[in-house]
């Protein structure tokens, strides 16, 4: 017997089986880390759906003067970020589970990718992505951009929640708080949703607003329960 195959001998000597319930412990945990990542990336995913498809691209040009100077102000690139992290942490983890180094690793990414975008379309169809709408003004910044372009009365774009309605004019809190009148009586009026609307139109003064175009703050999703509401 050689030097080296007595020094391999005494190393197996010294170790000790791990405990099938270590090992049961450590699976279950790697598993239960990669699905909990994969819903994480999957709420994020179903906000960066809802923003992009609430984006407002048609209003591009006329917000920003050009597609991608609007499209730099207004991706939600957080939430991009945010889904690209959660799911490379998922991915890690399935692959250390006890049969993960089988797959190939463009299946396991492709199979995850899949599994978070039908996550994502199932949350944002129930309603998830208006959650997003919920955070107020100063957070808006970092994680809704598009709630801070659409507080610019002077330029002619302004949103909020609309508290009182007449025949001609509407009372509409914007996102800052601030209590708006609303001349719509040569506006082009979209029924809406509970949760708001944005308005194009020209400011009159302090507090007045005249509107050209009335519309829903966010489209509804499939199975969204939004009752929509119209407006005289």
């Amino acid at each position: 017997m050689t030097n080296l195959d007595k020094q391999i001998l005494d190393q197996i000597k010294d170790l000790k089986p791990i405990a099938k319930w270590k090992f049961l412990f450590k699976n279950y945990l790697i598993w239960s880390l990669g699905i909990l990542f994969l819903i994480f990336s999957s709420f994020a995913c179903a906000l960066l759906l809802y923003l992009v498809i609430n984006n407002d691209w048609e209003h591009s040009k006329l917000i920003a003067g050009s597609f991608w100077d609007y499209w730099i102000a207004s991706f939600p690139h957080i939430w991009f970020v945010f889904t690209v992290v959660f799911l490379i942490i998922s991915y890690q983890n399935f692959k250390h589970t006890e049969k993960g180094y089988r797959i190939r690793h463009r299946k396991l990414i492709t199979i995850n990718i899949l599994t978070i975008l039908f996550l994502a379309f199932v949350f944002c169809s129930f309603g998830l992505g208006n959650a997003i709408d919920a955070i107020d003004l100063e957070q808006s910044k970092i994680f809704n951009q598009r709630k801070v372009l659409w507080i610019n009365p002077d330029k002619g774009f302004l949103a909020g929640e609309v508290i009182e309605k007449n025949e001609d004019s509407l009372k509409l809190i914007d996102f800052e708080g601030k209590l708006w009148t609303i001349d719509v009586i040569e506006a082009n009026i979209t029924p809406y949703t509970e949760e708001g609307v944005k308005i194009l139109g020209n400011q009159v003064s302090e507090d007045t607003f005249k509107a050209k175009e009335v519309l829903p703050w966010s489209r509804i999703f499939l199975f969204e329960k939004d009752f929509l509401k119209e407006l005289p």
